[in-house]
């Protein structure tokens, strides 16, 4: 399974995921993980990555309107572009307030985690 992790930060989480054999990258706007973790510069709003590239999809609080100027439907879109079919969007603490595009379906929904299957 291929993994995109958004918000990647500091790269903790992707140098653990690849420790652990895990084909992983990340995208942070201000990446700081060093030459060790596999980190691209980009906005979630054009991400720099084909069509139906990863599996799984992962984020915590990338989705906050009050913190960052975004756009949630444009986001939304690339995650669904990027996505394998059947791949997974996991969000944690994320505030969604836009409408799922096409194609993009809850599995769970609530105020601590959001799981969303592309068919």
């Amino acid at each position: 399974a291929k993994v995109l992790e958004l918000g990647s930060g500091s790269g903790n989480l992707l140098q653990y995921l690849e420790k652990e054999g895990v084909d992983c990258v990340g995208v942070d706007i201000r990446p700081r993980g060093g030459s060790e973790a596999s980190q691209v510069q980009a906005r979630v709003e054009s991400l720099p990555f084909a069509d139906e590239s990863f599996d799984l999809v992962l984020s915590v609080q990338v989705f906050d309107p009050n913190v960052y100027k975004q756009d949630q439907e444009l986001m939304l879109s690339e995650i669904s572009r990027v996505l394998r079919t059947d791949g997974l969007y996991y969000g944690a603490l994320e505030d969604l307030n836009v409408q799922l595009p096409d194609g993009l379906e809850y599995i769970k929904s609530d105020s601590f985690v959001r799981i969303i299957r592309k068919k």
